[in-house]
């Protein structure tokens, strides 16, 4: 479960995209967290660094 507090204005945006795109408002940030890049390569760097941790 992920919880957390927005400003207002950003709060009825997620609305809005959710609303544009007919899914849920939960389905609507997965989308968005899925497709963030940034977010996918620090999680490829952090495997990498714990792989070169191991073998060291």
């Amino acid at each position: 479960m992920l919880q957390g507090r927005v400003r207002p204005e950003v709060c009825a945006l997620a609305k809005k995209g959710a609303k544009a795109r007919q899914v849920p408002l939960w389905r609507y940030l997965e989308i968005l967290v899925e497709t963030d890049q940034d977010a996918r390569r620090y999680v490829e760097s952090e495997q990498t660094q714990q792989l070169d941790l191991i073998s060291a």
